[in-house]
């Protein structure tokens, strides 16, 4: 079930607030993280010059994060933003309640990453569309939400 999914992820994240200009990764760094854009506008920067903006509901890290590869992008903030920052460690043990879903944001993180090497859009398949329910849903959810290090 999706909503204990997010309640359950939710209850272990960390909200943080990141100043306009702010780095939140850089390229090449080791990712033992995914975020999640609450409020405010990333800007997403690609070794290859490329750059696009994305605002709330949307995600990324998860390459890193489940790949175990470094990070394959730069993301720093366009304005001033709220964003979830969800750990591995976290996310291991969510998981584990939910077994089905490691494999998903594995191939979520190898699609993500093919589709970045050849220089295209991967936000129209099934796997990227559920995701990003997942993440309007969860980034909805935690403007009123209470998190345990507030």
């Amino acid at each position: 079930d999706d909503a204990q999914l997010i309640d359950d992820l939710l209850r272990h994240m960390e909200r943080r607030t990141v100043a306009k200009g702010e780095h939140i990764v850089r390229v090449g760094e080791t990712g033992r993280s995914m975020f999640f854009l609450v409020d405010g506008v990333v800007e997403v920067e690609l070794p290859d010059g490329r750059s696009f903006l994305c605002n709330q509901g949307a995600f990324f890290g998860e390459i890193a994060m489940f790949l175990d590869q470094p990070r394959s992008a730069s993301i720093r903030a366009h304005s001033a933003a709220t964003i979830l920052v969800l750990t591995r460690e976290v996310c291991d043990d969510v998981m584990s309640a939910y077994p089905e879903l490691q494999f998903k944001f594995q191939r979520l993180g190898e699609e993500r990453l093919r589709a970045d090497e050849a220089g295209s859009d991967s936000s129209n398949s099934k796997l990227r569309k559920w995701m990003r329910k997942i993440a309007v849903s969860a980034t909805e959810r935690a403007i009123n939400y209470t998190f345990p290090t507030e």
